[in-house]
């Protein structure tokens, strides 16, 4: 990150969301986990969609919905391929030089290089992830096709 809070998007993101660099929209967002979210417009439709969708009159969901939104911010790119990270989220994150751009999927996070240093996984660390996630996940699963069989035979 520059002295004016910029940052430059690595090529293979430019064109990975075929951009024409000058002009391109992102949300940048704080993410759950020490770092920003930087969303490609077409990611943040959806995403926003299932925020929104959150009931305002249930205290939890309404509280997350405005805190989700409260630090988001649009960015665009200018003509060199940088956009700005605003002061309050990059003091959110401990951001002030040094950052680390990591991929997760349709979406880029945003770390501050000592806190994704501190963060960093070992391989034992995403074996236990991984099984814990999974089996998780089989069970969500299951449980959901249980649901969908019983509606079926009703």
């Amino acid at each position: 990150m520059d002295e004016r809070g910029r940052l430059r998007l690595p090529a293979p993101i430019v064109m990975r969301n075929d951009l024409d660099q000058s002009g391109a929209k992102f949300m940048l967002a704080l993410g759950m986990g020490g770092h920003l979210v930087l969303y490609p417009a077409n990611v943040w439709e959806s995403t926003c969609e299932r925020v929104l969708k959150l009931d305002d009159f249930d205290e939890e969901q309404s509280q997350f919905k405005d805190m989700f939104f409260q630090m988001l911010d649009t960015v665009d790119l200018d003509g060199n391929g940088r956009f700005q990270i605003s002061s309050h989220l990059a003091s959110a994150v401990g951001i002030d030089r040094d950052v680390v751009i990591s991929g997760r999927g349709d979406r880029y996070y945003i770390w501050a290089k000592d806190v994704f240093e501190k963060q960093k996984p070992s391989g034992k660390d995403l074996r236990e992830s991984a099984q814990k996630a999974f089996a998780s996940y089989k069970q969500q699963t299951t449980a959901a096709n249980k649901t969908d069989e019983g509606l079926q035979a009703a």
